[in-house]
């Protein structure tokens, strides 16, 4: 294991929505130039041009056969348009999704077209699931790719949706196994970090998601020091050198299920949004923290980039083999979630380089405390889930850390992506809340202009407009 003590300066942590690996990022393996990533493959069909829209990868290994009519669906790329809904992704839904099990406990992935259908009345030769992009919809993405890292073993930790997901991401276990509303007062990465004397910060790109748990709703109205908007990103990074940049960086993006976008286009990547308003919140993040005149934080800088579940879409590749406790009263489950895009951003990774060891979110806690508390782990639970058998399967258990090499680091970033990147925006009538994630942010921000009405006032004053016309 690498010495990260020295080398390394500030972790961020981008964390997107809803989209699995093989919809962003599969073809990686099929256009040229091709990185090796376990990704698409033509199989015996003939070859054909994948950058031109609703072209299907006519492979059967990845075939869903609709069970309502028996059409056979296969993966197309697709244009980035917004969707005609979000796609299911519950927890009955994802156990759908991924099919039946085999005798060697991986799952036949062939059920994503069954869901969808489950949750809607639309039927269509090219179903939603099954679609993915290529550079030209994901330009970040495939910036990303080409001059950094690809973790192509990155799975969400558990078949589920958004909350419990983003708990374990946070906590590194869940005591709930859906999403419902408010979020509980489990002890989260800021108490590690504040018991551990780290700095740290959250950079919300509007309404922050910590807005969800009661015990933050002071912490992030008041506290600047920890939670800011991210327009103040790229002015602290370009002070870094005289004033003290925070270890860990936490970097939001405008969710979709908040009631509110006060700057604009939501961009966290949650369909049935398009992809382009994402794809340029990660082009601003990069610019934010590589600022040619100020070079510091990027010279000791990793950046995880990942998605806090798949959101329905299409993957292929089975999860493992994990057990995961999810609060009282519920089943446990027996899998990890489905595969979801990871990517490293640092001088310390190789250009086009793919990890191809097994990671979820909790890898990241594991990683901060190598880093931070050398010897000591972040949690008896995160090692402890770590450590079963499941994470050995395939191509091995992973490290975040074995993926940076510090012996050449590139002391000057390569230049972001500068073409035109295009998203088509629907404006609606007034929001109405209709899933669950929508339904839990709603319900936590009308408590919390209740319970804290002057401080709302003067960080979202957008939320007061909000309330009184709900």
């Amino acid at each position: 294991m690498p010495d990260l003590s020295d080398s390394v300066g500030t972790v961020v942590i981008v964390m997107m929505e809803n989209r699995s690996f093989d919809h962003m990022l599969g073809y990686l393996s099929l256009i040229d130039p091709k990185i090796n990533v376990d990704g698409f493959e033509v199989g015996d069909a003939q070859p054909q041009d994948y950058r031109i829209p609703e072209t299907q990868l006519m492979n059967d290994d990845y075939l869903n056969i609709s069970s309502v009519d028996g059409a056979f669906h296969y993966p197309f790329h697709r244009l980035d348009n917004p969707l005609a809904i979000d796609l299911p992704h519950n927890r009955h839904s994802v156990w759908e999704q991924l099919g039946k099990l085999r005798a060697d406990g991986s799952f036949t992935m062939d059920g994503f077209v069954d869901a969808y259908y489950d949750n809607s009345q639309s039927r269509m030769d090219l179903a939603d699931p099954m679609a993915f992009f290529t550079s030209g919809e994901v330009p970040t993405h495939d910036f990303f790719a080409r001059n950094f890292a690809v973790c192509d073993r990155w799975f969400s930790p558990i078949p589920a949706d958004t909350q419990p997901n983003r708990l374990i991401a946070l906590s590194g276990f869940t005591s709930t196994d859906r999403t419902a509303t408010l979020l509980p007062d489990q002890k989260l990465i800021f108490d590690w970090l504040d018991e551990n004397h780290i700095s740290w910060r959250v950079y919300s790109d509007d309404i922050s998601f910590f807005a969800l748990f009661p015990k933050l709703w002071l912490p992030v109205l008041t506290d600047h020091d920890h939670f800011r908007d991210f327009s103040e990103l790229a002015l602290d990074v370009s002070k870094a050198d005289t004033t003290p940049f925070p270890k860990v960086v936490i970097i939001e993006p405008s969710y979709r299920d908040s009631p509110i976008h006060p700057h604009h286009n939501p961009n966290d990547n949650h369909p049935p949004l398009p992809v382009g308003f994402g794809e340029d919140f990660l082009r601003q993040v990069y610019q934010a923290l590589t600022p040619p005149a100020s070079l510091s934080v990027w010279q000791k800088l990793v950046m995880i980039v990942h998605y806090d579940e798949h959101g329905g879409f299409y993957d292929h590749v089975s999860p493992l083999a994990v057990n995961t406790t999810c609060g009282t009263g519920n089943e446990p489950f027996t899998s990890t979630g489905i595969r979801v895009p990871g990517l490293l951003i640092s001088p310390f990774v190789k250009p086009g380089q793919v990890y191809p060891g097994n990671l979820d979110h909790t890898s990241v806690l594991e990683f901060l405390a190598e880093w931070l508390t050398p010897g000591t782990p972040y949690s008896s639970i995160v090692d402890q889930r770590l450590a079963q058998p499941g994470f050995n399967a395939g191509r091995g258990r992973g490290h975040i850390a074995e993926a940076l090499d510090f012996t050449a680091p590139r002391l000057q970033p390569p230049d972001e992506p500068t073409g035109t990147i295009k998203a088509l925006s629907i404006m609606s009538g007034k929001r109405v809340a209709e899933h669950t994630n929508e339904l839990a942010f709603e319900d936590a921000l009308s408590k919390m202009v209740d319970a804290h009405p002057n401080e709302v006032a003067q960080r979202y004053p957008e939320l007061i407009h909000w309330k009184l016309n709900r």
